[in-house]
């Protein structure tokens, strides 16, 4: 082999260690990476997040509006000029609408009257009573439902009346009531119902228009003719926003909408660090004081302190802290002290207020006093 082409091959393998070397002992490029090796097993785990910070929330992309989602129930419950029929809809995220078309051929050109049946992504039971049927006659119906997109059709069943009495019954009553426990991302929604007589089911709409677009849990109530108060509690709310809601009750004759009411969530938009105050000493004597301030959390758990010298805080530089203490997450301001001991006498001190959350560490004036 040619002397030169030997010595660059040489050459070229050392700077290749020696550089893999040198990035090892200092891998500058990844210095926001965190890798931790786990010296029971084989297993690393690695944090791509920078030290000390808060990754980026998770967002979750809104559901495509579309058109409501039909099925017509085989079963109906028949008399001599009643049929209780129903099916189930899926509203897909706009304000829904639904009726049935029966007739005594396919063509089923008679109509029921329409029924609002709400906005959400659940499936939800269309019942409805058709009447002024004929006696021993066969009919046929289908569901049909619709929103702002478009309008659905389900599947074309038949029933045939006989000669039993009617079913008797009526659709429940609804009313919705003033929304309470209202927070920045939290309320309690309420309303009453009244069965009628009937078993029936209940559940709320809410969104940021009357459009609604949300519905909490479904509820039941017995058919005790009784008005009963209900509630549900919502969570995942914007803060600061106004919201709309109304209560829907449905048994097996029909469903009925309460009026719509409305709440705005508490505030601020957006979160932040602890917004706090330092006020005035209490209690002075010749060893001991009470340190005041006002600490408003900013809705996140919070640990705040005091800190104490006899010199003033020159550079930041202070003497000491007192024992840390913690308010759990809340939108609002409200005093807080601590009592320190083991002062000397006839000396001036110098104190402040300091408060920390995820979101930062803030620090409020300085105070003085002299004790006595």
């Amino acid at each position: 082999m040619n002397k030169n082409i030997l010595i660059g091959v040489v050459v070229t393998a050392l700077v290749l260690v020696l550089g893999y070397a040198a990035f090892k002992n200092n891998p500058t490029d990844l210095a926001v990476i965190d890798t931790t090796t786990n010296t029971q097993g084989t297993s690393t785990s690695t944090n791509t997040n920078p030290p000390n910070t808060t990754p980026p929330p998770t967002t979750t992309t809104p559901r495509a509006i579309a058109a409501p989602s039909v099925e017509t129930n085989i079963q109906a419950i028949i008399s001599n000029s009643t049929a209780l029929v129903s099916g189930k809809i899926t509203p897909n995220g706009a304000q829904t609408a639904y009726w049935y078309d029966y007739g005594t051929n396919t063509s089923i050109t008679s109509h029921t009257s329409k029924q609002n049946i709400g906005s959400g992504y659940t499936p939800i039971a269309a019942p409805t009573n058709i009447i002024s049927l004929s006696p021993n006659t066969q009919y046929y119906f289908r569901l049909i439902a619709e929103n702002s997109v478009g309008i659905t059709r389900g599947e074309v069943r038949s029933f045939t009346t006989n000669n039993t009495p009617v079913v008797s019954g009526k659709l429940p009553t609804s009313q919705t009531i003033t929304a309470t426990n209202i927070t920045r991302g939290s309320v309690s929604l309420n309303g009453k119902i009244n069965s009628n007589g009937t078993a029936t089911t209940w559940w709320f709409e809410y969104g940021e228009n009357t459009a609604f677009g949300n519905l909490t849990t479904f509820g039941n109530i017995n058919s005790d003719q009784v008005t009963t108060s209900v509630t549900s509690a919502v969570s995942g709310l914007k803060p600061f926003t106004k919201y709309y809601f109304r209560i829907n009750a449905q048994n097996q004759f029909g469903t009925v909408n309460g009026a719509v009411s409305s709440f705005t969530t508490m505030g601020p938009i957006d979160l932040g660090a602890p917004i706090i105050k330092t006020n005035n000493p209490t209690n002075i004597s010749t060893s001991s004081v009470t340190m005041n301030g006002r600490l408003d959390p900013n809705d996140s758990n919070t640990t705040y302190w005091f800190e104490y010298s006899d010199e003033s805080f020159v550079g930041g530089i202070i003497g000491t802290m007192t024992a840390t203490q913690t308010m759990n997450g809340a939108d609002v301001a409200i005093g807080v002290k601590s009592d320190v001991t083991g002062l000397r006498k006839n000396t001036k001190y110098y104190y402040r207020m300091v408060a920390r959350n995820e979101f930062g560490t803030v620090a409020g004036g300085t105070v003085s006093f002299k004790t006595k």
